[in-house]
């Protein structure tokens, strides 16, 4: 009786096996493919969020009260960016779809990063107040192009061109050189925030 039941244990783990076995078969391809999407998908996501936290440091008068919460959802953020952007440039070369895509997310990364700098080359964390309209326009230009890049990397609509931020960094160029230049203690770190 014993043996019976064991080896009716062991077809059913076997048989178990074998249609797990064929399920992977089946659904490999597509599942790496998913993966991708999805790692992708949550890297914009990330990057989105980033860029919010960046400009809220620039934007929020509470920044220099509370700066341990506003650098640690900051430091966050970068850490859930580089995870997402590891694992999805894995995937894409394991593939060889979306590398392009995986390059520019890892260069918009670098270009918020480099963006951020200027909340620590500022001494006079005041400044902002002088130009916070223009940083609020730029901010959320730059939140709705990723976001633009989300709703197209899933196919709802069209990328929109990239002129409204160009014109927001245009203009926030002349504030700086009507007003940023005269008011700021180091009016440069302005210059290096506007080439970022």
């Amino acid at each position: 009786v014993a043996t019976s039941s064991t080896m009716d244990r062991c077809v059913a783990i076997l048989l178990g096996m074998g249609i797990a076995s064929l399920y992977s078969l089946i659904f490999l391809p597509n599942f790496i493919q998913n993966e991708l999407r999805a790692s992708i998908f949550l890297t914009l996501k990330f990057l989105t969020q980033l860029a919010d936290d960046i400009f809220a440091c620039f934007l929020q008068p509470a920044y220099t009260e509370n700066i341990y919460l506003f650098e640690r959802r900051i430091h966050q953020q970068k850490s859930r960016c580089l995870h997402m952007m590891k694992k999805a440039h894995h995937l894409a070369n394991m593939t060889g779809n979306d590398v392009g895509l995986t390059t520019a997310m890892e260069k918009i990364f670098e270009l918020l990063l480099s963006c951020s700098l200027l909340r620590f080359r500022v001494s006079d964390q005041t400044i902002f107040a002088v130009c916070a309209i223009e940083m609020g326009e730029l901010a959320e230009e730059i939140n709705k192009n990723l976001l633009e890049m989300i709703s197209v990397f899933q196919h709802k609509n069209p990328f929109q061109n990239t002129q409204g931020l160009k014109y927001r960094i245009e203009r926030f160029e002349e504030h700086y050189q009507t007003v940023l230049q005269v008011t700021a203690r180091e009016p440069l770190v302005f210059l290096l925030f506007i080439a970022s």
